[in-house]
């Protein structure tokens, strides 16, 4: 009996050693897959780092090769990396930023760029304008029979405006620029009716030599930057000087041969009067495309002039008010390639009714100044090199108040 104890004694402390043992072997086991492990999840996270830091360098290729507009990044958020405590954790750039070609209409809708401080902006836009009208001056008879003078008239306006515009950029906040256009204009007056005669037909055409228009100075802010739930927000001030013509006092002339038909001596090539536009745009960037929107008010000082009566020989003193006017737009662009962008858009301007005052006289307001002048825009951006930007546009009216169509072409220089 004595043996059976030893032997089951020796059984059990046989079957411990062994459970020890394994349980020994399990924990080392358990040790050598967590340290693996943890050395598996610090290669991932290099490679991420490796993996973020190749693209980096292949988009910076593509910019250089592409000769984009340089330009900060455009409101992108940059992606975080979690720091797993191998001191890889560090923010790195969004692969989503957008295209280089992006960037650069961006730039042309914010009015806001990068890669220096100043700008200089040549530009070219020619408009053309064409209306017609029929004028009664009588009655009619028996409600079938006119009797009295008839006159069809017809108006071509062609507008040259070249413009030279200089951009200085602080701190991608702060903007101020100063814009000099050189007005020259055609316009073509014609009618018919004269004497009562349908038959009778007369025209012509009056030139205005390039003339300085009115220039302006203008202030802008960006009080907003973008981020993923904001776009970027703009404010600013623009304030118009009468350093052109003004279009009062200038006489008309009946044109020998037709009484129906009267030209201006001169055509103007600015407003007159002083005038203070506050607005505010914003500008959204969802790539490849840009969201973009605006809206403006323009307000205009009263003025004084010597004359301001358009018949010969007659000088009446007076003051006029010209109407204030609303514009807002939206629009959208978006990347064609690296180097080009297209963008579409509406705008619209809201006139309201002028008024004149004669020196001694109360105030009168000017039948048909009212106006609602609304567009249809297209427009390209192409990055041509690091510096340089060309900017083709076309216009074109959806009311009667607004030009047929308007060409323009912009060349952004950056320093």
């Amino acid at each position: 009996m004595h043996h059976y104890r030893h032997y089951i004694l020796c059984a059990l402390l046989a079957s411990g050693s062994v459970a020890r043992a394994h349980a020994a072997e399990d924990t080392v086991l358990r040790e050598q897959f967590d340290a693996m492990q943890k050395s598996y999840e610090a290669q991932q996270d290099q490679l991420m780092i490796l993996e973020q830091r190749i693209r980096e360098l292949e988009e910076k290729r593509t910019a250089v090769a592409a000769t984009t507009t340089a330009k900060p990044v455009v409101a992108t958020a940059p992606a975080q990396v979690t720091d797993t405590g191998n001191n890889y954790g560090q923010s790195l750039k969004d692969s989503s930023e957008p295209a280089p070609s992006v960037e650069a209409l961006y730039q042309d809708k914010s009015g806001f760029f990068g890669g220096g401080n100043f700008s200089i902006e040549p530009g070219v836009t020619y408009s053309h304008y064409d209306t017609r009208q029929l004028l009664l001056n009588g009655f009619l008879a028996l409600d079938t029979i006119f009797l009295g003078n008839l006159g069809i008239d017809e108006i071509n306006a062609d507008t040259f405006t070249f413009d030279l515009t200089g951009r200085y950029n602080w701190h991608q906040r702060w903007q101020l620029d100063l814009d000099l256009p050189l007005v020259y204009r055609e316009t073509t007056y014609q009618s018919a009716g004269a004497g009562g005669a349908s038959t009778q037909f007369s025209e012509k055409t009056v030139i205005g030599n390039p003339r300085l228009g009115d220039v302006s100075v203008g202030i802008s802010y960006k009080f907003i930057d973008e981020a993923p739930g904001r776009p970027d927000a703009v404010a600013s001030l623009r304030i118009k000087a009468p350093t052109g013509d003004d279009p009062y006092g200038i006489k008309l002339r009946t044109v020998p041969g037709n009484d129906n038909l009267s030209v201006p001596d001169k055509l103007p090539t600015g407003d007159g009067v002083w005038s203070v536009t506050p607005g505010i745009a914003l500008v959204k960037t969802v790539d490849p495309a840009v969201l973009f929107g605006n809206l403006s008010y323009t307000h205009h000082l009263n003025e004084s002039f010597p004359d301001i009566s358009p018949q010969i020989g007659v000088k009446v003193p007076g003051e006029v008010d010209l109407g204030d006017y609303f514009q807002f737009g939206m629009g959208v662009a978006f990347a064609l390639n690296e180097r080009m962008s297209l963008s579409m858009s509406f705008s619209e301007l809201i006139n309201g009714t002028s008024r004149i005052k004669q020196t001694g006289s109360s105030w009168q307001t000017v039948t048909g100044s009212d106006a609602n002048a609304a567009y249809f825009n297209m427009g390209m951006t192409v990055a041509a090199t690091q510096r340089l930007t060309v900017v083709p546009s076309l216009s074109m009216g959806l009311t009667p108040d607004a030009p047929n169509f308007s060409i323009s072409l912009k060349l952004p220089y950056y320093y």
